[in-house]
C-alpha cells in the first residue's frame, strides 16, 4: 500500500515538473520571435446622396489593426501587404484606408446621383440606392513564427443582399514575408491536397460520393481546388472557400482544415523545420541546446 502511493505521488511530481519545464522552455522559445504592438485604423462615414428626403447614402465601416511597434522593414512589410491585398495599393494602411474611403464616397455620388434623379418621384426603391462597405481586421498567432491576419469585408451595392468575403494572411513573425503555397508545398503537391480537401469536405458534410456533393450543390461547377484563403494554425491548415467558390451563396462559406500530420508527404523540409514542428519537439531541441 506505502509503495503504491510512493509511486503515485512520485509520478504526479514527475508530471509538474515535466509540465513546468515544457512551459518555461515554451515560453523562452516564443521570447524570440518579435513582439509586434498592435493599433487600428478606424473610419466610420455616412455619406448622404443628396438632399432629398428620404435620402438614400452610403456608410463606409473600416476596421484594421496595423503594427505600430517595433517599427522596422518586417512591420512595415506586412502592413504595406495588408494594404495592397485590400485596397490593391501598397501603401501606409491608415493613409490608404483613407484614400479608399474617399474614392468609394466619390464613385457612389458619381455613380448613383443621375439615375436615382431620373427615377418619378415617389417610386424610388430607396434601399437600391443605398452602398455600404464595411471591413474588419485583426492579427491572430498562427503556428510557430507564423502571425495570421483575418480580414472580413462585406459589400452591399444594390442587389438581393450584401456579399461577405473573408481574406486570410500568414506572415513569418521574423522577416514579414507572405507565406503562399509555394513556401509551403514541394512541388507536385496539387493532386494529394486536393484529395484531403476533397475527402474532408466529403467528411464535414457526412457524405461519401461526390454525386451526393453535387446534388447539395457543391462543386456543381468547378472541381475542388485549394484557395488562395487559408490560415496556418498550430493544428493545420485551415482552408477558406467564400461564398459562391465552391458552393451557393444560400449554403454559405466553406472551411475545412488538412492536419499537418495528413500533408506531411507534400510538405516543404524547410517549412516544417521552421513552422510545423510540434511545440513538443521545438522545447526538447531546446533544451538540447542549452546544455
Amino acid at each position: 500500500m506505502k509503495k503504491s502511493v510512493v509511486f503515485v505521488i512520485s509520478s504526479m511530481l514527475l508530471i509538474c515538473v515535466s509540465s513546468g519545464l515544457f512551459w518555461y522552455g515554451k515560453q523562452q522559445i516564443d521570447k524570440q520571435l518579435p513582439q509586434y504592438q498592435y493599433e487600428q485604423v478606424k473610419i466610420d462615414e455616412r455619406h448622404p446622396l443628396n438632399n432629398l428626403v428620404p435620402n438614400p447614402a452610403c456608410s463606409i465601416k473600416i476596421s484594421l489593426q496595423y503594427i505600430k511597434t517595433p517599427h522596422n522593414e518586417a512591420s512595415d512589410l506586412i502592413n504595406k501587404t495588408i494594404s495592397k491585398k485590400l485596397f490593391d495599393k501598397e501603401n501606409d494602411l491608415e493613409k490608404q484606408s483613407k484614400v479608399f474611403a474617399k474614392q468609394y464616397r466619390d464613385r457612389y455620388i458619381a455613380d448613383i446621383a443621375p439615375l436615382y434623379a431620373q427615377e418619378e418621384a415617389g417610386s424610388h426603391v430607396e434601399g437600391w440606392y443605398n452602398y455600404s462597405y464595411k471591413a474588419d481586421g485583426k492579427f491572430a498567432n498562427g503556428c510557430f513564427g507564423v502571425l495570421n491576419y483575418l480580414i472580413q469585408t462585406t459589400e452591399y451595392e444594390g442587389g438581393a443582399h450584401s456579399i461577405p468575403m473573408c481574406i486570410y494572411l500568414n506572415f513569418d513573425k521574423n522577416s514579414g514575408a507572405l507565406l503562399t503555397a509555394d513556401s509551403i508545398y514541394a512541388e507536385g503537391y496539387e493532386k494529394k491536397l486536393n484529395e484531403l480537401l476533397l475527402d474532408a469536405l466529403m467528411k464535414k458534410l457526412h457524405i461519401s460520393k461526390i454525386q451526393e456533393l453535387k446534388k447539395l450543390g457543391y462543386l456543381s461547377t468547378t472541381s475542388i481546388y485549394p484557395p488562395d484563403n487559408f490560415l496556418l494554425k498550430e493544428e493545420g491548415i485551415l482552408y477558406y472557400y467564400n461564398v459562391y467558390e465552391i458552393a451557393p451563396y444560400a449554403l454559405g462559406a466553406t472551411q475545412l482544415t488538412i492536419s499537418y500530420s495528413d500533408l506531411d508527404d507534400i510538405l516543404r523540409d524547410d517549412f516544417k523545420d521552421k513552422y510545423s514542428d510540434s511545440s513538443i519537439k521545438r522545447v526538447i531541441n531546446y533544451y538540447s541546446k542549452e546544455k
